[in-house]
C-alpha cells in the first residue's frame, strides 16, 4: 500500500480511535522502531541538540513540524498524546489537558473570553463546583451570570433576549441527568454570536460529539469515564477553532493548570 492510500486517522471509525489515537511515534527514539504503548515521560525538561533547536521548540514544533517540548507545564508526550487522541475522537481540530476537570472548565471559561462585562447564560441543572466557579470567581470581577432551565422551549428566545457572549450547557447533567437540544442551542448561539462550551463528561464521545452539533468548545472531566477507573485525575478540552485552541494553550501554559 503507498503512502497515499494509506487510512489516516481522519479516516478511522470510532473504535480504532478509541484505541489507537494519539499513539504517534515517541520523540527521541532513535532504534528505528517504537513501542506499542506509550512509555510515561516523568521529566519536567527536554533537552536539545543546540540553542537555535531549543529556541526552534519554544514555538511547540521542530522546524520539520513534529511537536517539541522544553519544560512540562507547556506539555509532555504523554500529554499530547492523551490530546491527540481526543481531539481526533471529538472531531476537533486540537485539545489541551488539564491536571483536572475544574481546571479544564475554567479555562474554557477564559478561552471564550468571559471576563469583566461580558454575560454568560449557563444552565441551572450544572455540575455544583461549576455554578460556584462562576459565582466565586467571574461574577467577582463583573462577568454577568444568568442561569436558565436549558429543558423548556422558552429558553431559546430568552438566548435571543439575553445576547450572551457565553453560553454553557451539559450535555447530561451531573448530577441530574437532564439532557438540552444541542443542535438549536448552536444554532442561536451562531445567531447571536454567542461562544459555545459544553461539558460532555457524562455522555463522552461514544454517544455523543457535541462538535458535530455546532459547538465550539468541548470539556471534559477524564477522571470520570474516560479513565475509567477510579484511578487518574485530569480533565481536557477539544476545540472547534484555532483561535479557541490557542487561547486554551496559552492559559494552560501561564496558569499552570497542566
Amino acid at each position: 500500500m503507498t503512502q497515499q492510500n494509506t487510512p489516516q486517522p481522519s479516516d478511522w471509525n470510532l473504535e480504532t480511535r478509541l484505541v489507537h489515537g494519539g499513539r504517534n511515534k515517541v520523540p527521541g527514539s532513535t532504534t528505528g522502531g517504537h513501542p506499542t504503548v506509550r512509555p510515561i515521560f516523568a521529566s519536567t525538561t527536554y533537552t536539545h541538540e543546540n540553542i537555535e533547536a531549543l529556541d526552534q521548540a519554544f514555538s511547540g514544533k521542530t522546524p520539520d513540524g513534529e511537536q517539541a517540548y522544553v519544560y512540562a507545564r507547556q506539555g509532555n508526550p504523554n500529554a499530547y498524546g492523551f490530546e491527540s487522541a481526543m481531539a481526533q475522537i471529538e472531531g476537533g481540530v486540537g485539545a489541551i489537558a488539564f491536571g483536572s476537570g475544574m481546571a479544564a472548565i475554567h479555562a474554557a471559561l477564559l478561552a471564550a473570553g468571559l471576563t469583566t462585562g461580558t454575560k454568560i447564560v449557563a444552565s441551572r441543572d450544572l455540575y455544583g463546583p461549576t455554578i460556584t466557579l462562576l459565582r466565586k470567581l467571574f461574577t467577582t470581577v463583573g462577568t454577568q451570570l444568568v442561569l436558565a432551565d436549558f429543558c423548556q422551549p422558552a429558553v431559546y428566545d430568552l438566548l435571543r433576549d439575553e445576547e450572551p457572549d457565553v453560553i454553557y450547557v451539559e450535555t447530561i447533567s451531573n448530577p441530574l441527568t437532564r439532557i438540552v437540544d444541542l443542535d438549536a442551542i448552536s444554532t442561536v448561539a451562531r445567531e447571536i454570536g454567542a461562544v459555545t462550551i459544553v461539558d460532555s463528561t457524562f455522555s463522552t464521545p461514544y454517544l455523543t460529539r457535541p462538535i458535530e452539533h455546532g459547538f465550539d468548545l468541548v470539556v471534559h472531566s477524564a477522571t470520570k469515564y474516560i479513565s475509567g477507573h477510579g484511578d487518574s485525575t485530569g480533565g481536557i478540552v477539544i476545540s472547534a477553532k484555532n483561535t479557541l485552541l490557542n487561547q486554551l494553550r496559552d492559559y494552560s501554559n501561564l496558569l499552570g493548570l497542566c
